[in-house]
């Protein structure tokens, strides 16, 4: 009964969005052709790729592919459970009152995508479509389920049968069910809380505004292939590209994307060209993340106003389009996660004059980073010139640096298989060495450094994994520019790799007799402001050092429909809570005491000592 209440609700609200003509039956004469490729999925390095295979089809005799909607939602079901999201299922409905409407459910969190082929739209209900099996939060850095969804079905059947035995008393049945609990799900963190959820708008996404056709024929939707990739895979790190010959499903940071460059390189079609340009326009006026900070009303509109960036709106040169899109992403948003990666297939793998151009691409914002980034590294050098060490100890003060936030092992179980913590490994490893040296007998500390004076940012899980060994709760406050929903999420992390995170205090040294400290500088980004953001709301860790670098937007990995690769500051923005109000931090984080000086950060003797006269 509840999940035909939310396909008739579906219905209804797609009802409401229709305009008066949209009752007319669609006259457009279509035909289609399907042909099936090979779909080669790699979603870590070091294994070998899934092979499948994938039809695509093609209208008119045209050459922009597009996917029948049941099988894609087929295929997504398949990735999400390889990628550890769980065993989703999308449910497709049409209606035969209003053919042109598909919906797409799912039960498990009630939301919903509807397409309509006439007026040519998207709708989605809010911001937890993709959300991972469990999790209730609206919008996500890390998708853990909430405490009470946690195995609470494998709880209530492991206790109803060791019930109907008869055979063991209440204490034993609650002593197993607190067993199990402990035995099960992510053991590297655990939810401190429910989340806490403030509801956007549902979003109607106008695919008619950028010329993007959907297609009914015969109860199924056709869409283009990129679309859905740039509305649902970008958002799951997943870049997709489609070569002529094959399709690769790569996930971010993999090198295997670097397949598509065994296609020859070509031309663009004139069509072809014409979709590349409005679909880009749609990808980033739905989700850069910026817009109102960089008063963008369309991208269209920056595209039309400035002429080297002209090449975007349907060159048939692949070098031209990418060349254009370069100096957009780096020169006019200059946001510093908006990146050009790497260059279509169609325009060749990257040579070195081509890579060149990239670091003459630079904004003015990213120099000056650029700038403070070499000076602050000088200043290190000359007081590390054979490299700074992760732990360091000056007395009584522990310096901890790392300039990057980094996770070696994808899956955190592997981190409990390690003979030994190595602190040059990653992040999770630096900051568990840290915590045993800290509390080690003898341990003469207590002042606590984290030194994020060049850290550029990184994997949000370490971010996590920092603030809670910092503050014992990492707090996170999010909002989706898109829809406007915000979430507060708190987790615990297991620092001491025991096995348990419940906020003990062995994996925190907040609270105990440590007086905690934190390095920022303009250099401190992403990640890198985060924690700094998170540490000052908590209002138990003092900053020292300059206003940190900013970037709030997390990085949305991109593709385009000619198969460039690429990033910008996506939808999921980082914010604080004031009175109740959330804030954006791309500005960054002031610092409690100033350092006017790069030599102040790393001359550790006189700032150990300067710390001591704080009060």
């Amino acid at each position: 009964m509840k999940n035909g209440l939310i396909r008739i609700t579906a219905f209804i609200l797609a009802f409401l969005m229709l305009p008066l003509f949209a009752f007319a039956e669609e006259t457009a004469s279509y035909t289609l052709e399907a042909k099936t490729f090979p779909l080669r999925q790699c979603l870590d390095d070091g294994k070998e790729p899934a092979e499948s295979r994938m039809t695509l089809y093609f209208v008119n005799g045209g050459d922009v592919p597009y996917v029948k909607l049941s099988e894609y939602m087929v295929f997504l079901r398949h990735l999400f459970s390889d990628m550890g999201k769980g065993d989703i299922e999308y449910v497709i409905t049409a209606s035969e009152q209003m053919p042109h409407l598909f919906s797409v459910t799912r039960a498990d969190n009630h939301s919903y995508m509807v397409l309509n082929t006439e007026e040519d739209s998207l709708f989605l209900s809010g911001s937890n479509f993709l959300n991972n099996a469990g999790v209730t939060a609206l919008v996500t850095v890390i998708d853990l389920p909430e405490p009470e969804e946690y195995d609470i079905a494998a709880l209530l059947e492991l206790a109803m049968e060791m019930e109907a035995s008869g055979q063991y008393t209440d204490e034993e049945i609650q002593a197993a069910v607190q067993r199990k609990q402990e035995s099960s799900g992510p053991k590297m963190f655990t939810p401190s809380g429910k989340s806490f959820n403030r509801f956007g708008e549902n979003v109607k996404v106008p695919l008619a505004d950028y010329e993007i056709d959907l297609i009914a024929e015969e109860g199924e939707c056709y869409i283009p292939m990129q679309t859905l990739s740039d509305l649902l895979l970008s958002l799951q790190y997943i870049n997709f590209v489609f070569t002529g010959k094959e399709i690769l499903c790569a996930a971010y940071g993999t090198e295997f994307i670097s397949q598509m460059y065994t296609a020859a390189p070509e031309q663009m079609s004139p069509g072809l060209a014409q979709f590349n340009y409005h679909e880009l326009m749609l990808l980033l006026d739905t989700y850069y993340g910026l817009k109102d900070e960089h008063r963008i009303g369309t991208f269209e509109d920056t595209v039309l106003y400035n002429a080297d960036l002209m090449p975007i709106m349907g060159d048939t040169d692949p070098r031209a389009f990418d060349t254009a899109l370069t100096a957009l992403l780096m020169t006019y948003l200059d946001d510093g996660h908006s990146a050009f990666v790497k260059s279509s297939w169609r325009s060749g793998e990257t040579d070195a004059v081509a890579a060149m151009s990239l670091l003459t691409s630079f904004g003015r914002s990213s120099r000056t980073k650029i700038h403070t980034k070499n000076k602050f590294t000088e200043a290190r050098k000359a007081f590390y010139p054979d490299g700074v060490p992760g732990y360091e100890e000056i007395g009584d003060t522990a310096f901890i640096t790392f300039d990057n936030f980094t996770m070696k092992y994808k899956d955190a179980d592997e981190y409990y298989k390690l003979e030994s913590i190595d602190p040059a490994g990653d992040t999770f490893q630096l900051i568990s060495y840290a915590n045993q040296q800290i509390r080690r007998e003898g341990s003469p500390v207590k002042n606590i450094v984290l030194d994020l004076s060049l850290n550029g940012g990184g994997t949000a899980d370490a971010a996590v994994f920092v603030i809670s060994w910092f503050c014992k709760e990492a707090v996170l406050a999010l909002r989706d520019t898109l829809t406007g929903s915000e979430t507060i999420t708190s987790y615990f992390a297991d620092v001491n790799l025991d096995g348990k995170s419940q906020g003990g205090s062995e994996d925190t040294v907040s609270g105990g007799d440590y007086q905690l400290y934190c390095l920022i500088s303009g250099n401190s980004f992403s990640c890198g402001n985060l924690v700094p953001a998170a540490f000052r709301a908590s209002g138990d860790i003092t900053l020292l050092g300059q206003r940190s670098g900013g970037g709030s937007c997390a990085v949305l990995p991109c593709t385009s429909s000619s198969g460039s690769v690429f990033t910008i500051s996506g939808p999921k923005q980082l914010a604080t809570v004031l009175n109740g109000s959330f804030y954006n931090i791309d500005e960054g984080i002031d610092p409690d005491f100033i350092l006017s000086r790069p030599e102040s950060f790393y001359d550790r003797p006189a700032l150990a000592e300067y710390i001591r006269t704080l009060k």
